[in-house]
């Protein structure tokens, strides 16, 4: 007699989870007032900036009240950054060695970068804070695109 009442249970819990589920999938879109989706590209010197096996890039809004919202720029170039708060940012783009020293297995070197990735990292180092960098948008609600070019 206790499996009909175990199933009842089984099927009520598996309701609530299933509602539970479905009402944070609808809380993780770019849909909620007042939050925008940022999209687009990186140039410097018209060229894609893009992460690769020897640097990773970041793109990093930072609105009026200090919030820090990232998206990592892909290996095509493209960025995305989600659930932004609507109203002016300004922009940081920062670029890091893809393996930080420290995280490699003992015994093993950290990777060198060549001096062509340390020469662009160098060079776009007046970019990594948002406050300096001179890049800025207004971010609106829902989804939009935005190319960022880094001046030399």
């Amino acid at each position: 007699m206790s499996r009909p009442r175990e199933s009842m249970w089984h099927n009520r819990c598996s309701r609530v989870i299933l509602l539970f589920l479905l009402l944070v999938a609808a809380g993780c879109t770019t849909s909620a007032p007042g939050v925008g989706q940022v999209t687009g590209t990186v140039r410097y010197k018209d060229e894609l900036l893009k992460s690769d096996d020897m640097v990773t890039w970041t793109v990093v809004f930072v609105t009026e009240d200090r919030t820090k919202c990232t998206g990592l720029v892909g290996r095509s170039g493209q960025y995305s950054v989600d659930n932004v708060p609507a109203g002016p940012v300004r922009i940081a783009v920062i670029g890091a060695p893809r393996v930080p020293s420290g995280l490699t297995s003992p015994g093993e070197p950290p990777p060198r970068l060549d001096e062509a990735h340390q020469s662009l990292l160098k060079r776009l180092e007046r970019f990594e804070k948002a406050d300096k960098s001179g890049l800025t948008y207004n971010v609106v609600e829902g989804k939009r695109s935005h190319d960022i070019e880094l001046k030399p």
